[in-house]
């Protein structure tokens, strides 16, 4: 291929032997030189040969190696029946939803008794809630006579809706006692 480009082109003495040259541009392998038996990069020197004189290759055992299982034994090794099993474990699971049930249970009566014991706290808490809101209450009244005693007509205390009704003061009324 090489000697018909060369032919194409017309350059002199491309692809044709030299003189003295032994060998053939053509592809052709030299006489009496096998690459395959060459050791690396074409040359003589075969460092992997003399490291395996001596050894024997592995060989499979006389009689070759014994067959591969490949079928499934499933259920023919177990030693305790599979009902057995199946109920082991109706009988776990029953066992503990009873214990969480029963857990439940004692753990509502902690929750009644916590409410029970907040329930009846509750008439005091508001007893001294109140005596405090009266407390602030008369500072409050004190107050705001001191701010409004030049005003004609003022009640101190007075509600300004108009409403027999009681409701609670608002939570930022309470804070103004100094």
């Amino acid at each position: 291929m090489l000697s018909r480009l060369a032919r194409g082109l017309r350059v002199p003495n491309v692809g044709r032997p030299q003189a003295g040259a032994n060998r053939k541009m053509s592809g052709e392998p030299i006489k009496g030189h096998d690459p395959r038996k060459a050791g690396p990069a074409g040359t003589g020197y075969k460092p992997y040969e003399g490291v395996n004189k001596g050894f024997k290759q592995d060989m499979p055992p006389p009689g070759g190696f014994p067959t591969v299982r490949t079928k499934r034994y499933v259920g023919e090794t177990l030693s305790v029946h599979p009902l057995l099993i199946l109920g082991g474990v109706a009988a776990m699971m029953t066992y503990g939803l009873y214990a969480v049930g029963q857990t439940n249970i004692k753990r509502r009566g902690w929750k009644k008794e916590k409410l029970q014991c907040r329930y009846n706290i509750v008439p005091y808490m508001v007893a001294e809630e109140d005596v405090e809101y009266l407390k602030r209450q008369e500072i409050l009244d004190a107050r705001e006579a001191e701010i409004m005693k030049d005003v004609p007509g003022w009640v101190v205390n007075q509600s300004c809706y108009h409403s027999k009704r009681w409701t609670e003061p608002l939570y930022n009324d309470r804070r103004m006692a100094p």
